[in-house]
């Protein structure tokens, strides 16, 4: 995660570097700060893999309990399968990607909310976004009346210069 260009708005894709749309959770110079103290720690190393895996870290053993691994298959093929030896997990299979793809679909499908769990979801949405939008306005409310008091300070200090009771030194003070 640390040594990730993702967070600092950019990423890889075909091997080019790309400017990502989304908003950087951190700044460039906070990633590569981080990155030296990682590195001078012996961890800032990226790793690269030949084969990406969509379910890798995802997916978990019937049997045991085990995360699953995946590799390729004739060079083509991505297969999943226990990360315990088949001596430590009775119930190991290999899983193609296709079936456990078709496998999380078949289980989303299956789940359905009832109309009274979805009634509520959505009364609670409704609510909660009312809430957030009068969050909301009550900050637009105080930050339109702070900027009524420093546009009313600053008239003040532009009349107070004219007639000469500050000086320019103090009108610039007051205007930033």
């Amino acid at each position: 995660v640390l040594t990730n260009s993702f967070y600092y708005g950019e990423f890889e894709w075909n091997g080019e570097v790309i400017k990502g749309l989304h908003e950087p959770l951190i700044s460039r110079s906070l990633f590569d700060a981080v990155y030296d103290v990682l590195k001078k720690n012996g961890q800032g190393r990226v790793k690269t893999f030949k084969h990406e895996f969509a379910f890798t870290g995802l997916v978990r053993c019937g049997c045991c309990g085990s995360a699953f691994t995946a590799e390729v298959k004739k060079e083509r093929y991505k297969y999943y399968h226990c990360a315990r030896s088949k001596s430590e997990c009775s119930g190991r299979q290999n899983f193609s990607e296709e079936k456990i793809e078709q496998m999380l679909k078949d289980s989303l499908k299956a789940i359905q909310l009832n109309d009274k769990i979805s009634n509520w979801l959505k009364e609670s949405l409704k609510e909660s976004t009312a809430n957030i939008v009068a969050e909301q306005e009550k900050i637009l409310s105080t930050i339109v009346a702070e900027e009524n008091r420093l546009q009313q300070k600053r008239a003040r200090a532009y009349d107070d210069r004219l007639e000469g009771i500050i000086t320019v030194t103090q009108y610039q003070q007051i205007s930033e």
